[in-house]
């Protein structure tokens, strides 16, 4: 145990760290120079430890008001420090606008929350004490807990935050949890060029703490030894991880990465400037990516599938979770098996979500307009329920009792061959986009980026040299999906032959004895 001599040695030394009252105030002063917007009679009192957060806050804000004005601006407590923000006449802040306020508002009272008040370090300790959960780094965390007061006027006094941390836990322990909403994770702040935080990555809590641990006294209750060890093996997998999941947010340089997308894919150029239009809102705005539910409509085998994954690989998304609704028989693979069957079992969106990093992925839809099933086992009623964000955020996968997740930040797309057959509910919530077959000189396009994409990411890429025009001409005519398989045959074949390129032959003795005709639909040759 330490001595009294070493911990007044380190109450020193968490002392030595603190701003005095008048530097803090002169700070203060400046800031509302600096941000004329900010109400004569608002109350600012962060603590000096969040200074620099607040400068950031009021500098994302200057730009998301514009030209409108705030009527009432204040911030209030410390454990947790809450914040408020009204503007004159709501009317005259757009929607991308107020989004944007929204989220920087949100961003710094978590941001803020997670660090310490008193100096910059983030508000954590290897200890289980409420001073690091309500305020205090492990440091001052220190002071609080011999309940040490300043004597100088002139230093911040510890004496009223002890007691706001004591009263904030018993709070925190009688408030609910589970609630959804926006927020950030704070654990790493990196700073500009000016020392401010920023890009901060949003996040939401995906399901309630305390979910997890029901589910597992909900495994060991399970009759089923297999199911009751494949449940309890997800319990293990949630109660390790952290309950909240980031949002994936737009590269900077998004759309040189959709131009890239287009060269590849020219024939899906009305899809991309669909995503255009979705992704200039939210880079004007809190950045996350955001697609509105849409359908890719086109014959078969123009690479619908294909282009999703580019997409995602250009974003820097995981792959799409792919639903292929023309193979299921009921919705199971969406949204689990009904808790009442032995071989009950969660849904890939459950999975998705809960077991994955991020709760805005892309969940890939491929030919729509053939889902079969009767009544709430058909597909397109459990997708309904997932395209309102109501019941999106409320979630809650067939197989698990009371275990609700946040499903409303998926983005869904979807492919479909014929577009006229859709039901009309699915119409009535997609935008529907035509998708063209492409043109020979596109065909060529198509395959010499799924030759690059081969080249690049498989571990025999580097043995080859460019594609000879001549085996792109004779790949057209072929799917995309079918010319990665002939590419990579081929390969085998050059190399197998002593040779570095794919030539005509290498892909054409693999080719479908079927003819295709020019926009990709298989039919059956005339004798």
């Amino acid at each position: 145990m330490a001595t009294r001599t070493e911990k007044e040695q380190q109450i020193d030394e968490a002392l030595a760290t603190l701003m005095t009252r008048s530097a803090y105030e002169k700070r203060l002063n400046a800031l509302r120079a600096a941000f004329p917007f900010v109400p004569k009679d608002a109350e600012l009192n962060p603590g000096p430890g969040r200074l620099r957060l607040l400068e950031a806050l009021l500098k994302r804000t200057e730009r998301a008001i514009g030209r409108a004005k705030i009527s009432f601006f204040e911030i209030r407590g410390d454990n947790p420090l809450e914040i408020e923000a009204w503007i004159d006449t709501a009317s005259e802040l757009p929607e991308g606008r107020r989004s944007a306020l929204n989220s920087a508002l949100k961003n710094f009272t978590r941001t803020a929350n997670a660090t310490c008040r008193l100096c910059e370090k983030p508000s954590e300790s290897r200890s289980l004490s409420f001073f690091s959960a309500h305020g205090l780094c492990q440091q001052h965390e220190e002071i609080g807990k011999y309940g040490i007061q300043f004597a100088d006027d002139d230093r911040s006094c510890l004496a009223d935050l002890i007691e706001e941390a004591e009263h904030a836990e018993r709070k925190a322990n009688n408030a609910s949890v589970g609630k959804s909403v926006i927020d950030v994770i704070a654990t790493e702040v990196p700073e500009d060029d000016y020392g401010q935080p920023e890009h901060i990555t949003p996040a939401i809590e995906m399901y309630g703490k305390e979910q997890a641990a029901k589910l597992d006294k909900y495994a060991k209750s399970r009759g089923d030894r297999d199911a009751r060890q494949r449940f309890q093996a997800l319990a293990d997998q949630l109660n390790k991880r952290d309950n909240w999941r980031s949002l994936a947010l737009l590269p900077d340089d998004w759309q040189a990465k959709l131009d890239e997308v287009e060269e590849s894919f020219p024939n899906f150029s009305g899809f991309l400037d669909f995503l255009r239009y979705q992704f200039i809102l939210s880079d004007k705005s809190d950045k996350v990516i955001r697609i509105s539910p849409v359908v890719m409509n086109g014959a078969p085998g123009i690479g619908k599938t294909e282009v999703m994954h580019r997409l995602c690989m250009s974003l820097g998304l995981p792959p799409p979770t792919y639903f292929d609704f023309a193979t299921m028989q009921n919705s199971a693979r969406l949204v689990g098996t009904d808790s009442h069957w032995a071989n009950a079992a969660e849904g890939e969106l459950f999975r998705a979500l809960a077991l994955g990093n991020i709760a805005n992925p892309i969940a890939f839809i491929d030919e729509i307009e053939k889902a079969s099933g009767e009544g709430k086992y058909n597909p397109v009623s459990a997708l309904l329920g997932l395209l309102e964000s109501t019941s999106a955020s409320r979630f809650q996968d067939l197989s698990l009792r009371d275990f609700q997740i946040d499903a409303s930040h998926v983005n869904w797309l979807a492919a479909s061959n014929q577009s006229e057959i859709l039901d009309e509910p699915i119409k009535s919530r997609f935008t529907i986009l035509q998708i063209p077959s492409p043109s020979p000189e596109q065909m060529r396009r198509i395959h010499q980026a799924i030759y690059n994409e081969l080249l690049s990411g498989e571990p025999w890429g580097s043995l080859f040299q460019e594609i000879p025009d001549g085996t792109l001409d004779a790949l057209i005519g072929v799917s995309p999906r079918e010319a990665k398989r002939l590419l990579r045959t081929g390969a085998g074949s050059a190399l197998l032959a002593g040779r570095n390129e794919i030539r005509p032959e290498d892909v054409s003795q693999f080719k479908p004895k079927r003819k295709m005709a020019a926009n990709f639909v298989c039919n059956d040759a005339v004798a």
